[in-house]
């Protein structure tokens, strides 16, 4: 037992049980029945039982390529992580908790955990439990609530609930149009929304005003703005995108600071990217579908994919390093299915006391 890195477990062999309580695996030991030997880890201290587990600190961030593959053979060990539904329950709950005066949420389009693993501020890996995108209407209808950025903020809109928790007032900020964009509507649904052309005309709005009882949600656009419509991306551009969103996050910090304001400010995206020039896919054959990464119409127990049924619509993931259909040519990376590098994203959270 001991304390773990969140990916550490993905990096196990799938027979390895994962547990939180040592009391419930000493129980187990101390049954007059038989025990069968396991393989067990236990990822919470529990001083009371140090005398009978082997205690040990690892909390290093395992290499990507590890994780990457503990991830697509074993699905479900994921199932662990913080998922994507559960950051708003978590901002809500973390809220009421501290008696947050401001809560601000940072979502950025593209942006994976490999990405910000240097950073400065910790952060929490979250999985994406779904198709690694955007939104999804696969009917044409309407955007499913439970995918992309609308799964972040919850099917009950986060500017209300964090109203009903006593912040009174929200500002919401975004490249989109509401009127013209539903995954907008639906992730804003509740609060005002200004359309900035940039994050930087958000912070001079926000600037000197009172945001005391106040939320405070920005759309910024990541490395999604690099793999689209771009036939070559290089790393030093795709680090130079990472940087400035590092960089904005630390200017949010400095609007709370400056406002005096007991807050926070949190970070997240939708999904992470797959690189073109940095992974080489493999095409399949025999499967209907418009995305290289997942489809709608998949195989039952289709190695090469793995199904996830996000409302009424099953999703079936193409594994890493599968691909469906070819890449658009003046595509520079791609996403929407299951990889490390799509499907693991951050959580950063950064206290600000006045």
């Amino acid at each position: 037992m001991g304390h773990f890195h969140p990916l550490l477990p993905l990096c196990l062999p799938a027979e390895v049980m994962i547990v939180t309580e040592a009391r419930r695996v000493a129980l187990a030991m101390d049954a007059r029945g038989p025990v069968p030997e396991s393989q067990i880890l236990i990822t919470r201290i529990d001083p009371t039982y140090a005398d009978r587990f082997l205690s040990l600190s690892l909390t290093e961030t395992p290499p990507a390529e590890i994780v990457n593959t503990g991830l697509i053979t074993n699905p479900k060990t994921a199932r662990h992580l913080l998922t994507n539904h559960e950051i708003g329950n978590r901002i809500v709950s973390d809220m009421l908790e501290n008696n947050y005066r401001c809560v601000t949420l940072l979502l950025v389009d593209g942006l994976s955990y490999e990405d910000v693993r240097r950073w400065p501020e910790p952060s929490d890996p979250v999985f994406v439990d779904g198709p690694s995108i955007t939104f999804s209407n696969p009917t044409g209808e309407a955007v499913l609530p439970d995918v992309g950025f609308p799964a972040i903020t919850g099917p009950a809109p986060l500017g209300l609930r964090l109203q009903h928790a006593g912040l009174t007032r929200s500002r919401g900020y975004t490249y989109w149009d509401r009127d013209q964009n539903d995954v907008s509507d639906l992730v804003f649904k509740g609060m005002h929304q200004d359309r900035v052309g940039s994050i930087s005309e958000a912070l001079d709005r926000l600037a000197g005003q009172n945001l005391d009882g106040t939320y405070i949600q920005i759309m910024r656009i990541g490395t999604d703005g690099l793999a689209h419509g771009r036939r070559e991306v290089s790393n030093a551009e795709v680090m130079a995108t990472v940087e400035a969103v590092h960089k904005d996050l630390q200017a949010l910090v400095s609007l709370l600071r400056d406002a005096g304001t007991y807050g926070v400010v949190y970070l997240t995206s939708d999904h992470g990217v797959l690189w073109k020039s940095q992974h080489t896919l493999q095409k399949l054959d025999g499967y209907t579908t418009t995305h290289p990464r997942y489809t709608t119409e998949g195989l039952a127990h289709d190695p090469a994919t793995v199904r996830i049924t996000c409302g009424n619509t099953d999703f079936h993931l193409f594994k890493y390093p599968y691909i469906g259909t070819a890449l658009r040519s003046n595509n520079g990376g791609v996403h929407g299915g299951l990889s490390y590098w799509e499907s693991i994203i951050p959580l950063i959270k950064v206290e600000v006391k006045p």
